[in-house]
């Protein structure tokens, strides 16, 4: 959620709750989730939606995510959108992530593309 943080940083004292449903249609990953600010109202405002799954390009194999943000308040609608392709290396897992704006109204994205490389214990 974007408004979790201040400019700065430093929580806002957002108390947020988030509800989540997931299935798989077709060998394609679903999930829709619900996130409430307590502190604010019990009813949510923002949504998340995801789908993803696993192919092969060029012979490798990538697991790729779409991710859509809704917000549903004084300035309603989608406000990004997470493209994710990942591949596994055998001793991590190497990532980018290119985020569209859709309407900074809604959602500022200072950033809009992210590498990463996780390890798994």
């Amino acid at each position: 959620d974007g408004d979790a943080y201040a400019s700065n940083g430093i929580s806002d004292g957002q108390s947020e709750v988030s509800l989540s449903a997931s299935g798989s249609i077709s060998g394609v990953d679903i999930s829709v989730t619900a996130f409430a600010d307590i502190a604010a109202s019990s009813t949510p405002t923002y949504y998340e939606v995801a789908t993803g799954g696993a192919t092969a390009l060029a012979g490798v194999a990538l697991d790729y995510g779409i991710t859509l943000g809704y917000e549903d308040d004084a300035e309603s609608g989608f406000g990004y959108a997470a493209y994710t392709v990942s591949y596994e290396t055998g001793g991590g897992s190497l990532s980018v992530t290119y985020i569209d704006e859709l309407d900074d109204a809604i959602t500022t994205v200072g950033e809009s593309v992210f590498f990463a490389y996780s390890l798994g214990l």
